[in-house]
């Protein structure tokens, strides 16, 4: 089977590491913030302005692309999963990495990278703008799963294929329709697919 995987949010463990990113700034900037774990937009989520925003990614973009961890087990689990003989692609709405110029071929580098640096296996890195669909790119790519943190993600392609939504306090309490598994962690995941495959498999 072909499976594409998200990376924020997904391979990696971006919620604690942006989490302690922000308070630092806010501190140096003398700026209160709140923090709501349910949102996903970063400004509702640490309520704070979009230039405020904008302002921390400019300082902390490049080091989360290269210093971020990965979520445990991901590089285990995906190796796992190559060895079973399935085909593991990257699809990533990664900011910046899809642009044609200089910024989007230093994030592409990031990525890939990031991955090398982490042990994660690709066959193939796919890149979506940020904030737009992934349906048409895993739809025309073939893929059969989708591992994705992102709810827009998930209720875009679940219709079409099994979907797997790792779980963050942004997803956790919403329902999603046949098609999707939560996963908590990597171990789960990989639960998750050989079930759905051993389902397909008796079809």
């Amino acid at each position: 089977m072909k499976v594409a995987i998200d990376i924020d949010g997904t391979l990696n463990d971006n919620v604690p590491y942006i989490y302690k990113q922000v308070k630092k700034f806010a501190k140096k900037e003398g700026i209160k913030i709140s923090y709501n774990p349910k949102e996903y937009d970063f400004c509702k989520k640490y309520g704070y302005t979009e230039e405020i925003d904008n302002k921390f990614w400019e300082e902390e973009i490049w080091n989360y692309a290269s210093g971020i961890k990965q979520k445990r087990n991901a590089s285990k689990i995906v190796k796992k999963l190559k060895d079973e003989d399935n085909e593991i692609v990257i699809l990533t709405a990664r900011y910046l990495a899809n642009q044609q110029n200089e910024d989007g071929q230093r994030m592409r580098n990031c990525v890939v990278s990031w991955l090398n640096k982490n042990n994660i296996y690709f066959d193939k890195i796919i890149y979506v703008g940020e904030n737009n669909s992934k349906l048409e790119a895993f739809l025309k790519n073939k893929c059969d799963i989708l591992i994705d943190d992102k709810v827009e993600h998930v209720k875009e392609i679940s219709p079409y294929k099994f979907v797997i939504c790792m779980v963050e306090p942004y997803n956790k309490e919403v329902e999603f329709g046949q098609n999707v598994v939560k996963c908590k962690n990597w171990k789960q995941v990989y639960r998750a697919i050989k079930n759905y495959q051993k389902e397909q498999n008796e079809n």
